[in-house]
Order: C-alpha cells, then sequence, then structure tokens
C-alpha cells in the first residue's frame, strides 16, 4: 500500500473560498485515481470486480481532526469512508459510465459552544449537466446522520454568496428564509 501524507499548513489563514478550492482540487485528484481502479479492475456493471458505491456495503464515517482520504480500494477495505472519498468515488462511477459528474465543496463557518470558529466542508456530487440541477450526497445515503458530528454545538454563521448548497444538497438563495449561507465552489 502507498501512503500519500498531506499537511496543509496553510488552512490556519486562507480564506474559506481558498480552502474550499483547495480541497476540490484534492477531491478531483481522487476522481482521477478512482476512475484509474476502475479502469483496471473493472465495474461490476461491465463485469469487474469492483462493486457500485451503493451496493459495496460501504459506510459514510467522520472523521474529526484527521482526515483519510482514502481510494475505492481502501474504502472497500475498511467499509467506512467520509465525504470527500465517497463523493470521488462516485464521481469517477459516474465519469465512467459516460456522465457528466463532478465534486462540489460545501463549505459552512460555524462557531462552537467554546467560541472557537470553525470552517466545515462537505463534498457532494454535482450529477450532469441537467435542468434543474442534479445534487448528490453519498454520504447522506450512506448513513451519515441529520446531523454531523463536526456540528455539535456549533451554529452557523452567514455568509454571503450568489449560490449556496443547502444541508440535504438543495439550491439556496441568499435573502431565502433557510439560506444560512455556505459558499460552495465546483465545476
Amino acid at each position: 500500500m502507498y501512503i500519500s501524507r498531506q499537511e496543509l499548513a496553510a488552512f490556519d489563514v486562507l480564506s474559506s473560498a481558498a480552502k474550499c478550492r483547495s480541497i476540490l482540487t484534492l477531491v478531483r485528484a481522487l476522481v482521477e485515481v478512482d476512475k484509474e481502479i476502475l479502469a483496471e479492475l473493472g465495474p461490476a456493471w461491465l463485469g469487474g470486480a469492483v462493486p457500485e458505491l451503493y451496493l459495496a456495503c460501504v459506510r459514510y464515517k467522520f472523521q474529526d481532526a484527521v482526515d483519510d482520504w482514502q481510494d475505492i480500494v481502501r474504502c472497500l477495505r475498511t467499509g467506512a469512508a467520509s465525504c470527500n472519498s465517497l463523493s470521488a468515488w462516485r464521481c469517477a462511477e459516474l465519469q465512467t459510465d459516460g456522465e457528466m459528474a463532478t465534486p462540489y465543496i460545501q463549505s459552512q463557518t460555524v462557531r462552537k459552544r467554546d467560541g472557537q470558529v470553525l470552517d466545515i466542508f462537505h463534498v457532494i456530487v454535482h450529477r450532469g449537466d441537467y435542468a434543474p440541477v442534479e445534487w448528490e450526497d453519498p454520504s447522506r445515503t450512506l448513513g451519515m446522520p441529520a446531523t454531523d458530528p463536526s456540528m455539535a454545538g456549533a451554529r452557523v454563521i452567514p455568509s454571503a454568496g450568489s449560490v449556496l448548497v443547502g444541508d440535504a444538497g438543495a439550491i439556496l438563495v441568499p435573502g431565502v428564509p433557510d439560506g444560512v449561507g455556505a459558499p460552495s465552489w465546483g465545476d
């Protein structure tokens, strides 16, 4: 097994937007790795060895300070993964099947009970060039609770933006009562 380690110390000083773009770049790279796996081992729907994500007995797992980024094979071995790994797998799967699917980053700035301000990132999947836009959240489908542990004791700090992706992947527009704020970045 090859273990890659990335330590992004700049996250302490970057803006939320720069953090989102950085995470998006890393997720895109993981999508490409997963596509290589699907090309070599073959997806199950084409007679290969890699099961479809939603049939693979892999569950969402919250990861705290250290976030493991896992390729498809590692997800299968551990049986659990966070949003970045699950969304990368799903994007690779859909792209291999000919669909225009890309990762999308949802960001929320929250203040915890102790006053600490955190940027919370969540990776979802933007499906195709459809109208209306389709969003898919593999983490929710695979067991992410409505209130994730990362949000415990937190309140969202509203932010400005032109398009917001809400908690369940719905599009929210600024000025709408539920538009509590998260800039999002994607293709």
